[in-house]
């Protein structure tokens, strides 16, 4: 499942399929030689990686799920707090993410 042909590729979308897409929030493979980075991101840890507005964040997630690229789920780890959605890429947004940076370092000068 891919993006229509008529939709844009922004930077926002491409900073947050690259923050998705990173080992753990922190960018370090630590955790992934670990085995505790799931792939699993809140909406403010996207937010923050990317350096967008939760806005922006909340919009491109949205437009994600919706064409199937992401999953969400809600994390809770204490019950005192509020519960917290959090997102990964799906195996095609996985594909997706791949194809959206290759393009742009296609689009780079040089690239």
């Amino acid at each position: 499942m891919t993006e229509p042909a008529n939709r844009r590729v922004t930077t926002a979308l491409t900073a947050v399929l690259a923050a998705l897409s990173a080992r753990c929030p922190d960018g370090c493979s630590a955790c992934a030689n670990s085995g505790q980075d799931d792939g699993w991101r809140s909406q403010s840890e996207i937010a923050e990686a990317t350096g967008r507005s939760d806005t922006t964040v909340a919009g491109v997630l949205a437009r994600l799920e919706v064409a199937g690229h992401v999953e969400t789920r809600w994390h809770n780890p204490d019950p005192r707090t509020r519960p917290v959605r959090h997102y990964r890429l799906t195996p095609d947004g996985t594909r997706y993410a791949a194809e959206v940076a290759a393009r742009a370092v296609n689009a780079e000068p040089g690239g």
